[in-house]
């Protein structure tokens, strides 16, 4: 089931969408695996809302947000600042997604 269901609209099948894309981690295979290997890293989308919002940076932060509540935030900040980018990348760390929040 779509996680943006209660936003309307939803069509088509559900799609696995990364929390984190895929291509932030060029250069760093160790980066990608880890991203794209983590459950709690991994949404599911209907095609609607991944074609819509799959890039943006509302998206990242309103699923990292709900994971949160879910998981906890130290578990989220955990997983999410241990992923060994090849290059510092602190809009990817847990911080840097959040923004205000992440206190």
């Amino acid at each position: 089931m779509c996680e943006l269901a209660e936003l309307g609209g939803c069509r088509g099948s559900d799609e696995r969408h990364h929390i984190i894309q895929r291509g932030k981690g060029r250069g760093s295979p160790d980066a990608v695996k880890k991203a794209l290997n983590h459950y709690r890293l991994i949404a599911f989308l209907c095609h609607y809302h991944h074609q819509k919002y799959g890039q943006s940076r509302w998206l990242r932060e309103e699923l990292i947000r709900r994971r949160s509540i879910i998981f906890g935030k130290e578990a989220m900040r955990r997983i999410i600042n241990s992923i060994p980018w090849e290059t510092p990348q602190p809009e990817l760390t847990y911080e840097g997604i959040m923004g205000d929040e992440s206190g």
